[in-house]
């Protein structure tokens, strides 16, 4: 049996035990954890390991108990109370519409916009958010353009060439792409 986690322990590139590793290793069986190394690249060898053993808790205070090689972080109650909803989540069909980025949340875009406009990682006081967040709703339901009016007051005269030209040119990159998406979903489904 010692050999056997020799084995294991050998195959899996001799890597160093961490604190981590070794607190995790405390708590289940040897033998399956060192045999885990090698189920990928030596499959054989690993049911062989997992076969020849009847493993133990090997941590101070073994029941004796052969070791349950599933893992129940939470009780079986709550696993039947939420089990419908983590069905649901994982459905396929739900899984589609988050493929590529997606989200099922609506908010999330209003934030993706908000948040380039205001980075989380700069300190803004509250009255920039609130202008920020107001140019975000505008940029977000009435495209780039809108924000004009709103340039147009903050600097007491009227927006330049360059500013209107490129609004509307994000405003027409934001329907081409939309536009390309949707040909894109049309032809893969």
């Amino acid at each position: 049996m010692k050999n056997a986690i020799e084995d294991a322990c050998g195959e899996s590139n001799k890597r160093k035990l961490t604190v981590l590793d070794l607190e995790r290793l405390s708590k289940s069986c040897f033998i399956c954890t060192g045999a885990l190394s090698i189920k990928h690249s030596n499959p054989t060898k690993y049911e062989e390991i997992k076969n020849k053993h009847k493993c133990e808790i090997t941590h101070s205070g073994s029941s004796g108990e052969e070791y349950d090689h599933n893992k129940h972080s939470l009780s079986l109650g709550i696993m039947k109370a939420i089990r419908p909803v983590f069905d649901e989540l994982a459905h396929p069909d739900a899984l589609k519409k988050v493929i590529n980025g997606g989200s099922q949340n609506n908010n999330e875009s209003f934030h993706a916009v908000l948040w380039s406009l205001a980075p989380e990682n700069r300190y803004t006081t509250g009255v920039v958010i609130d202008l920020y967040a107001a140019i975000a709703v505008l940029s977000y339901n009435e495209g780039d353009q809108s924000i004009l009016p709103v340039i147009a007051e903050l600097t007491g005269g009227g927006c330049g060439f360059y500013t209107k030209f490129a609004m509307r040119r994000l405003d027409e990159r934001r329907v081409y792409s939309e536009h390309k998406r949707k040909q894109t979903e049309e032809k893969t489904k």
